[in-house]
């Protein structure tokens, strides 16, 4: 809800009440559960501040039915992963296993004099 609520409002002009009772518009910058970010610009420079979701539909009726749209529609439910079921068993590389009756590899150096000559059988 709070992704589709920011994609709602983000960028969008709105009204604002300012501490001294000052109204103008300024801009949607992030939303944050109930909190939305406005930024406006005064004497060249830029200000901003958070205000209530609240208090933003009480200034801007217009986006009050969208909102409404949004958190009263039933979230998505989560896509369920469907679990994996192996059968046999897992291999963690794709070297063979030794084979079940293991012949091992006997080295023998040879009589003839020739030293270093390995023979496997």
């Amino acid at each position: 809800m709070e992704n589709s609520l920011s994609r709602l409002l983000v960028g969008l002009s709105v009204q604002i009440s300012r501490s001294d009772g000052r109204v103008h518009s300024a801009t949607v910058k992030s939303v944050d559960k109930s909190t939305v970010m406005v930024e406006w610009h005064e004497r060249n420079m830029c200000r901003g501040k958070g205000i209530d979701l609240s208090e933003l539909c009480i200034l801007n009726p217009e986006v009050l039915d969208p909102i409404n749209s949004i958190t009263s529609s039933t979230p998505d439910p989560p896509t369920r992963v469907p679990e994996k079921k192996y059968e046999g068993r897992l291999r963690s590389s794709r070297i063979p296993a030794p084979a079940s009756s293991s012949t091992t590899a006997v080295t023998r150096t040879e009589e003839s004099g020739r030293h270093g000559v390995h023979v496997f059988c």
